[in-house]
């Protein structure tokens, strides 16, 4: 089995979680992806980081620095950074807090800082609207550099890849999309509860708050 198609079945048999929830952009779900259980489990680790680096060489320049919001970029950009040893010169990784720390050197970005100029590719575990991945992208700017691509392991297909296109220029690429994961687990019959849920019966509106 291929590592995307093994990655596949580590989602749907780990992450998806049927019932009421509230995403972080507002908007309310009845199927929750609960990417960490993947992103934080050992194999799926492995996994994510070896076919983030197999995106990584379709970018036609040199990639210098991995990372993206908290707290989903973290596990995924450290994979991806310690795959690009074995691959090509290594990228170095880095998280965009939320919210500016009042202690210490009171940052936005820990790890390593990209430099003026340099490439950068952004990843997250789940995009839905892209907020988070916005905010990363307007304290990058700061720093002068330059974001090549954005690489999520789930796009939620609620508006995110648009949003970063239309008003950041910046293309959103991802490994799964919702609607595949869904069909997959269906197909699977990965457990009982997931029978009959398709792309199209996920309830996802805005909050009404």
């Amino acid at each position: 089995m291929k590592f995307r198609e093994k990655l596949k079945v580590l989602l749907t048999e780990l992450a998806i979680s049927k019932g009421d929830f509230t995403l972080s952009s507002g908007w309310k779900t009845d199927v929750y992806l609960d990417a960490k259980k993947v992103t934080l489990h050992p194999v799926g680790n492995l996994l994510i980081g070896k076919i983030f680096i197999d995106e990584i060489k379709h970018i036609q320049s040199t990639i210098e620095f991995i990372g993206g919001p908290e707290l989903g970029a973290i596990p995924i950009s450290l994979s991806v950074a310690v795959n690009s040893f074995y691959s090509f010169p290594a990228l170095l990784p880095f998280v965009v807090r939320k919210e500016q720390k009042q202690h210490g050197t009171q940052q936005l970005i820990e790890g390593h800082i990209p430099t003026t100029n340099s490439r950068v590719v952004l990843v997250d575990d789940v995009a839905t609207t892209g907020s988070s991945l916005v905010h990363t992208i307007e304290v990058l700017k700061d720093t002068g550099c330059h974001i090549v691509q954005v690489i999520v392991l789930v796009d939620r297909q609620q508006g995110a890849k648009e949003n970063l296109i239309d008003n950041h220029e910046v293309e959103l690429v991802s490994i799964f999309t919702l609607d595949e994961l869904f069909r997959f687990a269906e197909s699977r019959f990965v457990e009982s509860r997931f029978a009959g849920i398709g792309a199209g019966e996920i309830k996802v509106c805005e909050n009404s708050n």
